[in-house]
């Protein structure tokens, strides 16, 4: 393929050991699995050769959506959409969308996220303009803001307010405008209701009329915001809520803009979680950024551990730990010390005389020797025969503690 795509010949990059174009920058407009590029667009593949991670350098339109100038598209392995920008109003599988706003889709094509650009009945609720929309990759709702009180699946649910929808279509959770009764359970207004996929209750916390939610002991474990505020610092979002550790130290909330938490700038309109100490414990990432020197994607969430090291991310680049090339694209794990706890092998590479083999899942303990890892081929380890398959347990010196089998037992 790469011997047909215009690149400039000095932003050309290769996975290694292969002559498989993995980036590059077009030197001319070109078509590329049906798609049109402009010149100066960054064209990434993955290991077969399909369109994966590409930053467009003008306007470009992909399954009909317009795509904004110098923003980040990527696609599925089938060649569907996963993610763009949009840059103008445009009508998603007849949703509404709102310009310069991030929309996502599922592998199968159908839309996952978008911010709706004005109020509409969507599946017989009224959803808000200016919010953000969430669907199952079946099409149904799975999460939006109702835009004025409403009746869901029987529950009165406030205006203003988020409601959560489960797959099977029933309600999950949200803030009922009044005092009533579930299951003999009287849930006061403002309350957060959590239902399971039957309807029975799963979890209440009562609060006053002024939509807060205290702990037993009289202090406040959550708030739904009525106007946006600034709370440690961070400017929380209208008709959100706000949660609190039993410290009294902020435990959540959804920023209004790009809030920079040490360093690390987290998504508007995305949930950020803190641990009990303060440190940041998950958020979402509003571009591909480094992170402890570690190249982390914007779209997925990443964890810290309390001691404020990193501990989970989705890698943007192939990650070299040592020697153990991490692959692109898939979840790394780190303990509290940095050291590597789990990853996707992106080279083949040894460790404690095995070849772990590219594509295969490998965990680590805190010393750097390997906790445990699945065969791919049958070997001698350590004087013990072993099939494809198999998975290896170690101890912190290396020795197999166990071996779990993938034969089928006899009966």
């Amino acid at each position: 393929m790469s011997g047909n795509i215009p690149c400039i010949g000095n932003t050309v990059i290769r996975y290694p050991d292969s002559i498989r174009l993995k980036s590059c920058a077009l030197s001319g407009d070109t078509v590329i699995q049906g798609i049109f590029f402009r010149s100066g667009a960054i064209v990434g593949f993955d290991e077969q050769e399909r369109l994966w991670r590409c930053n467009i350098s003008q306007e470009t339109i992909i399954n009909k959506i317009p795509c904004k100038a110098k923003s980040e598209v990527e696609f599925s392995p089938e060649g569907n959409l996963l993610m763009c920008t949009l840059s103008r109003d445009t009508e998603v599988q007849g949703i509404p969308v709102m310009s310069d706003s991030m929309v996502m889709f599922h592998e199968n094509g159908n839309l996952f996220k978008c911010n709706i650009s004005k109020d509409m009945i969507i599946d017989g609720f009224p959803v808000k303009s200016g919010s953000d929309l969430c669907f199952f990759d079946d099409n149904n709702l799975s999460a939006f803001t109702v835009s004025k009180d409403t009746l869901v699946n029987g529950i009165p649910c406030m205006g203003e307010t988020r409601a959560w929808m489960h797959i099977n279509g029933n309600l999950a959770g949200c803030t009922p405008t009044k005092d009533i009764e579930i299951q003999g359970v009287i849930c006061a207004r403002g309350s957060l209701v959590v239902l399971n996929e039957d309807g029975g209750l799963i979890h209440l916390k009562r609060n006053n009329p002024n939509t807060i939610v205290c702990y037993d002991n009289g202090l406040v474990w959550g708030r739904l915001l009525t106007s946006d505020e600034e709370i440690s610092g961070i400017t929380c979002r209208t008709g959100s809520w706000v949660w609190f550790h039993a410290n009294g130290i902020l435990s959540s909330c959804e920023p209004v803009h790009n809030a920079n938490i040490k360093e690390i700038i987290c998504m508007a309109n995305t949930r950020v979680h803190f641990h009990d100490n303060g440190e940041l414990m998950r958020c979402y990432l509003h571009e591909n950024s480094t992170i402890r020197g570690i190249p982390v994607r914007f779209d997925t969430f990443l964890l810290f551990h309390e001691n404020g090291e990193l501990a989970a991310c989705r890698l943007d680049e192939d990650y070299f730990y040592q020697d153990i090339r991490c692959k692109a694209g898939t979840w790394i794990g780190f303990y509290e010390n940095s050291s590597l706890k789990r990853c996707v092998i992106a080279g083949d590479v040894i460790r404690n005389g095995i070849m772990l083999k590219a594509g295969s899942w490998a965990c680590f303990h805190r010393n750097g020797v390997l906790d445990n890892y699945k065969l791919t081929e049958d070997a001698i380890i350590q004087g013990i025969e072993c099939c494809a398959g198999d998975i290896l347990l170690f101890d912190k010196e290396g020795k197999i503690t166990e071996t779990i089998s993938s034969a089928p037992k006899n009966i």
